[in-house]
């Protein structure tokens, strides 16, 4: 949000805004970098759906063989 209390625009501050992240299946590099576009893959990762076109930001998330073999994992197209 900027200083007229508007968002979703182009500015910076409008923009570029903190994600949060806890939890064993994140790899809390500093270096990470998420795209708001890359949000929806990082959460079909997270839910085992793990085939999707979606684009996922490297290195965010642990390796997807450690959840598998931790967690079902439901496959599929959605």
């Amino acid at each position: 949000m900027n200083t007229d209390k508007s968002h979703g625009g182009s500015l910076a501050e409008e923009r570029d805004v903190p994600l949060y992240v806890i939890g064993d299946r994140f790899s809390h590099q500093a270096g990470c970098a998420p795209k708001q576009t890359e949000i929806c893959g990082i959460v079909c990762e997270l839910l085992g759906l793990l085939e999707h076109s979606k684009p996922v930001t490297e290195n965010l998330l642990l390796d997807e063989e450690l959840e598998q073999t931790e967690h079902r994992v439901i496959k599929g197209s959605w």
